[in-house]
């Protein structure tokens, strides 16, 4: 397991951040989601050989940008 921090932006309310958690749940290899509206973050716990790339294209899909912090 390995623990990510990714920077997100454009949420603006806790539909959004439900957008993105939603959207980061259903990658395959993670474990554990949580965003912070506030800190415009989601740390995501995943499985070692998870790529980052699929977190970064999930959030994409939800419509924000996401990267690695």
């Amino acid at each position: 397991m390995k623990q990510l921090t990714l920077a997100v932006e454009g949420m603006m309310c806790d539909g959004c951040a439900g957008a993105v958690r939603e959207a980061l749940t259903e990658v395959a290899g993670v474990e554990s989601v949580d965003v912070s509206l506030e800190e415009k973050r989601a740390r995501v716990t995943v499985a070692n050989g998870t790529p980052d790339a699929a977190l970064i294209g999930a959030v994409a899909a939800a419509g924000y940008e996401a990267s690695v912090l």
